[in-house]
């Protein structure tokens, strides 16, 4: 499962050791082979990938170095570590076996994500997650900026009560710096400091009412981010 994960990285570049290598022997390169089907329409372009399409049958279970419109087009994407660590993406096929690049940007597009114990991340609009993905076209900064806002202002608003202890502190606060000659341009009060209340992407989760989903059992977690 990590192979086929590494195979689609979404991320720049994964950090690789001497220990990834079989039995850390580095003079054999590590070569890791996936085909994947169902491909987003821009991959079978002539620009991007369309040289590179082989043909699945499904029914015979067999791959073929060429697309046939009776064959479901997919791609062969191999990566391969040497050496020297570094990682190199290429779609490849045996008409082309040294391939083209297969850029961050596209393997992010096949969203290959593990769902291991720790999956509770995928139920949030974090960056690279199913769900952001869903919703890519919109985006949520501004919407988390103007929440932001509108928790200071609500809780300015019920000042009286809500901060009458923390308002008094601050009282004695600017008394303090009076005597030090600090300077005072306005009142000394207790408000939220926008930069440490600014909400993430991250914080915006997937519910069911007001139940947060990552709270559900791990395998009810697990199935529900395979379906999404």
């Amino acid at each position: 499962m990590e192979a086929i994960r590494y195979a689609f990285f979404p991320q720049w570049n994964p950090t690789f050791s001497d220990s990834d290598f079989y039995q850390c022997k580095v003079e054999n390169s590590i070569v890791i082979e996936v085909t994947i089907g169902d491909l987003v329409e821009a991959f079978c372009s002539l620009n991007k990938y369309g040289n590179y399409l082989r043909g699945w049958d499904s029914a015979a279970l067999k791959l073929t170095n060429e697309s046939d419109d009776h064959l479901e087009d997919v791609l062969t994407v191999r990566l391969t570590v040497d050496k020297d660590l570094e990682p190199k993406w290429v779609v490849v096929c045996d008409r082309t076996p040294e391939g083209v690049p297969f850029k961050q940007g596209d393997r992010s597009k096949v969203s290959v994500e593990l769902i291991g114990a720790y999956s509770e991340r995928q139920l949030s609009w974090a960056t690279g997650t199913a769900l952001a993905k869903l919703t890519e076209a919109q985006s949520l900064n501004e919407l988390l900026a103007n929440a932001s806002r509108t928790a200071r202002s609500s809780l300015d608003a019920n000042r009286p009560v809500s901060l009458k202890n923390f308002d008094a502190a601050a009282v004695k606060s600017q008394e303090i710096a009076t005597l030090l000659g600090v300077p005072v341009k306005d009142v000394y009060k207790a408000h939220l400091d926008l930069t440490s209340i600014n909400l993430k992407v991250g914080g915006l989760t997937l519910h069911d009412g007001d139940m947060p989903l990552r709270q559900l059992g791990l395998e009810s977690r697990r199935m529900l981010l395979c379906g999404i």
